[in-house]
């Protein structure tokens, strides 16, 4: 890889410290306060137009240019750009996945340390200095940490993207409409030398702050940090639950969406979007949001609204509405989202691991006697049988496993994963094979009446690959995964 350190690349020492917007928007000095510097210029940009950030530029250095040879000047920017453009492609070619995974996983204050670090430095290197911050309003601390950092995700990504699929001997230039606007409201024919100095610097400034950013993510990467470490050491423990959990997280919408309760619909399904009615009974009543697309919508949905109308927060709990528990998990299965919640607004593990069927996967007898018990008696999580068919009751202790347990239970049941039996039948012949009354072969033989003879061998197959893994002798996977999910989720599953 190129180096990426400013010493690599040396600044045309001829080019004045212009100090515009800086002295125009009476910024404080990133030395100062860093915080308020950055909130200065967030600020000041949201006020200005690309013809206003073009016409400051052209009126302050023009007659500078004119003592210069321009051509030579944009020859040497267009180096600078081109070999941090290509700082960008390799850097983040090897770093992208990683980088991605921890991006979700890390605290917004993380988030917002490299993005603040890579920007200074940006601003530091710059051949305008931190005036280049003004042809750069993608470059938003404030929009990149929206959606738990969706925003630079979706910049570096995009960025990242077109870079390698662009010309590399060529400068890239990262299309904007913004930027376009300014250059032609502004003539760009009558001050060709200073369109092309602005636009070559613009886009050098783009890969400069990528450059800069994934420098400070890959120290912390490095060496460590007191916000990094605990999502490496996940990522290095387990790193395709870390995939999975970042994957889950960088999903996660930051609001509710609104749908209507008769129709489903939500307003961008309406050409030209669509501004919902309320119940106003239930708002009045119970702070309570039912939305409807139209009176037409809550005229047909009366006869079923009616009954809890004012009287009990009661919804179809639409996917992806306020009323949906699971609202910020989009990955979340369909049969989570029927469970029931309590007074506090919480699901009660007893309520976890109870499945609608598969009709492609018809349930033999032994297994409808195992969900009719469990239904019977929900505070359960599995019954065995011993040799004249006696239930034995197995209740897990530890709310998390118990819980990490049902949710394996349900997938089981439902035919979703076979994964979900491996998982329940390890665990249960770890916990209850001496039990007595029972043994390994019952357990197995029980499984195989339940979910079908050729689960056997797989679930003795799956028992092979925990030992490959290393775990120590009696550790389950559901052991393993439990342990590794509640130390870990407790440092770094923090919304922020």
């Amino acid at each position: 890889m190129a180096d990426p350190t400013p010493n690599n690349v040396t600044a045309p020492s001829v080019f004045p410290d212009l100090g515009l917007f800086s002295e125009k928007f009476e910024i404080t000095s990133v030395k100062t306060d860093p915080a308020r510097w950055n909130k200065d210029w967030e600020k000041g940009l949201r006020s200005l137009s690309g013809q206003d950030v073009y016409a400051a530029f052209r009126d302050k250095v023009q007659d500078f240019l004119r003592d210069h040879d321009t051509s030579v000047l944009c020859e040497e920017l267009t180096r600078r750009a081109l070999i941090y453009q290509e700082v960008t492609r390799e850097m983040w070619d090897d770093m992208m996945t990683d980088f991605r995974t921890a991006w979700a996983l890390v605290e917004e204050k993380e988030r917002k340390k490299h993005l603040m670090k890579g920007l200074q430095a940006a601003c530091a290197s710059a051949v305008l200095g931190e005036d280049s911050r003004a042809l750069c309003p993608e470059i938003s601390v404030n929009s990149m940490l929206k959606d738990r950092g969706k925003g630079f995700l979706d910049f570096i990504s995009n960025f990242h993207k077109n870079l390698k699929e662009a010309d590399s001997q060529a400068l890239y230039t990262l299309p904007s409409q913004w930027w376009e606007g300014a250059l032609d409201a502004s003539d760009p024919t009558a001050n060709t030398h200073i369109s092309q100095l602005l636009t070559v610097e613009r886009n050098e400034f783009l890969a400069l702050f990528a450059v800069q950013t994934g420098l400070s993510i890959m120290r912390d990467f490095a060496h460590g940090s007191p916000g990094m470490d605990p999502v490496t050491e996940m990522m290095a423990a387990e790193p395709g639950l870390a995939r999975v959990w970042g994957e889950t997280m960088s999903s996660a919408p930051s609001k509710p969406v609104s749908r209507c309760e008769n129709c489903g619909k939500s307003p961008d399904m309406f050409e030209g979007g669509k501004k919902f009615m309320l119940c106003s009974a239930c708002k009045a009543k119970l702070s309570f949001t039912v939305h409807y697309c139209s009176q037409e919508c809550q005229k047909e949905d009366w006869r079923t609204h009616k009954k809890n109308c004012g009287k009990q927060k009661v919804s179809k709990r639409l996917k992806g509405t306020i009323n949906d528990p699971f609202w910020q998990y989009p990955t979340v299965p369909d049969h989570l989202r029927s469970l029931p919640i309590n007074d506090s607004g919480n699901v009660p593990i007893s309520a976890v691991g109870f499945t609608t069927p598969d009709p492609s996967h018809p349930r033999s007898p032994a297994l409808q006697r195992q969900i009719s018990l469990l239904t019977g008696d929900v505070e359960v999580d599995y019954f065995l049988f011993d040799e004249v068919q006696r239930p034995i009751r197995v209740e897990i202790p530890s709310p998390f496993l118990r819980l990490t347990f049902r949710t394996m239970r349900g997938d089981a049941m439902s035919a979703r994963s076979q994964q979900g039996i491996q998982v329940i039948a390890e665990y249960l012949l770890n916990l209850m094979a001496n039990h007595p009354g029972l043994s390994r072969e019952r357990i197995l033989q029980q499984f195989g009446e339940e979910y079908g003879e050729d689960v056997i061998e797989s679930i003795l197959e799956f028992e092979k690959v925990a030992e490959k893994k290393g775990l120590p002798p009696g550790t389950t996977f559901l052991d393993d995964m439990g342990k590794k999910l509640n130390s870990s989720l407790s440092a770094v599953a923090k919304h922020p």
